[in-house]
């Protein structure tokens, strides 16, 4: 009997890495990345199961993020238009965040999605349902994981900043109106800056700490 254990990070699937993350002791980390029941660990010399554990947290971590991913012969898509996130999908995502590592396939199954059509690197992905499985997510390796994550974290860090950064202009152009000649008629793009941040005030902050602080914790293990 042999034991067989991943050498870089992209060989470690999702199901691995949360066993990885959690607060299990070593020796069922070391039975989930052998994939192996716990038992027939036993039947190991000490020193090498030693060495394994070693192994195991000495794995250089690596990111990787990918746009387009195929999964049992199922092609996915990252969301690529965040105006289109629908209620459903932020409510879920905060969700899953509150306890992050054992709900992360749930999360891919949210931002990575079957795609309808796919052209080049243009697709268009299925409507959300709530009701995706999220089982083949299991088998995503853990830098695309990373990668995902770091992707989706900075990118709506990002429209959050540009967002606050808008409506500061636009608070402090009506200020020096309303002190001249007053308002000018409500447009179109003020109701879309306003209706944009209205949806990310119900979407907490915590959020992007919440995964910052997954990431740090994994790049501390």
């Amino acid at each position: 009997m042999r034991l067989r254990l991943p050498h870089r990070w992209k060989d470690i699937s999702l199901a691995k890495m949360q066993v990885l993350m959690s607060d299990a002791d070593d020796y069922t980390k070391l039975s989930a990345m052998a994939g192996m029941p716990l038992s027939d660990l036993k039947g190991f010399p000490v020193h090498l199961i030693e060495e394994g554990i070693k192994h195991i947290h000495s794995i250089q971590e690596t990111s990787v993020f990918a746009s387009k991913i195929e999964i049992e012969g199922k092609r996915y898509g990252f969301v690529n238009d965040w105006d289109a996130f629908t209620l459903g999908e932020w409510i879920d995502t905060e969700e899953y965040v509150k306890d992050f590592w054992p709900n992360a396939h749930k999360l891919m199954a949210v931002l990575y999605r079957e795609m309808e059509w796919e052209l080049g690197d243009n697709y268009q992905l299925k409507p959300y349902t709530a009701k995706e499985s999220s089982a083949p997510f299991l088998q995503m390796p853990a830098d695309m994981v990373h990668g995902c994550l770091l992707f989706f974290w900075t990118t709506k860090s990002e429209q959050v900043n540009s967002l606050k950064s808008s409506l500061l202009e636009g608070a402090l152009r009506l200020n020096s109106l309303t002190s001249g000649d007053g308002i000018p008629p409500y447009g179109h793009s003020q109701k879309k800056t306003f209706a944009a941040w209205t949806k990310l005030r119900r979407f907490p902050s915590r959020l992007f700490s919440s995964i910052s602080r997954s990431l740090r914790t994994t790049n501390t293990n």
